[in-house]
């Protein structure tokens, strides 16, 4: 039952009490208590749903269709095979590279004299096999192991191998090596001084660069070819090349283009 207004409730009361034959307040008592009941029922049912458990809904069945295979292949699938096309012409492989042959080792030889022939011809073939070597001109380097060598450490090494003691490291060293041995000619270029060398004398220069020494530059004369032409042994710059096309290698020697002349003479203990 709903809850009426003030001004209903006083219809209804007069209503019902000119229905009923009774009074006015008699009427109004029994619409209160009924109205009253009415809330108090309607309370109970409202508490009493209020704890009621809601139904839960049955759980969703979900049906899985089993997974259908492919059927296998009917045949075999073939993969298709490589063809391979023969070279329209042959494959030339490079013939592989000879071996470096080693380079010579430095014999030590006892100090011994020299004959004249024997000694020049030695001297020569040990001058032409260094200059095959193909060696660029290294400063400070005094053997082929190193990959080149400079002036001095030409003449040591070439000298040393041939038996020669206590030669001497630097061009100025040896350039006094010779002054004390009594065997050292100082005078300019001229054809009195190409008539004087002989093969086997050591060349001196000065001035090729700034050593600190009035000699900077040592050369090996050889002696002359069938034409005339004098031509000297030993290392030279890097700009320049001899007859092998190498730095260490045989050169022309030519009067007054080599730098300014210190001197020359024979090797100490050398006798040709």
């Amino acid at each position: 039952m709903k809850h009426r207004p003030p001004c209903a409730a006083l219809l209804c009361t007069l209503a019902l009490s000119l229905a009923s034959g009774i009074g006015v307040g008699e009427a109004e008592a029994r619409n209160k208590t009924s109205l009253y009941s009415s809330i108090k029922d309607a309370l109970a049912a409202r508490k009493a749903r209020k704890f009621q458990p809601v139904p839960q809904a049955p759980p969703r069945q979900v049906r899985h269709q089993p997974q259908v295979l492919p059927a296998p292949y009917s045949r075999p699938v073939v993969m298709p095979q490589a063809t391979v096309r023969p070279y329209s012409r042959p494959v030339v492989m490079p013939e592989p590279i000879p071996p470096t042959p080693p380079l010579p080792a430095v014999e030590r030889r006892p100090a011994r004299k020299f004959s004249t022939p024997s000694a020049v011809q030695e001297m020569r073939s040990r001058a032409e096999s260094i200059s095959r070597m193909g060696l660029p001109y290294k400063f400070g380097g005094e053997s082929p192991a190193e990959g080149g060598m400079d002036c001095s450490g030409t003449m040591q090494y070439l000298l040393t191998g041939m038996g020669v003691p206590n030669v001497p490291r630097t061009s100025y060293a040896q350039f006094e090596w010779l002054k004390k041995s009594g065997n050292l000619r100082r005078k300019g270029w001229g054809s009195e001084e190409f008539r004087n060398l002989r093969p086997g004398d050591l060349i001196f220069w000065g001035g090729t660069y700034n050593s600190g020494h009035k000699v900077s530059h040592v050369m090996l004369y050889l002696g002359q070819d069938a034409s005339g032409r004098h031509f000297m042994f030993g290392a030279r710059s890097k700009s320049t090349r001899g007859r092998n096309g190498a730095g260490v290698d045989i050169f022309e020697l030519k009067p007054g283009k080599h730098g300014n002349l210190i001197g020359y003479g024979r090797v100490p203990g050398l006798q040709i």
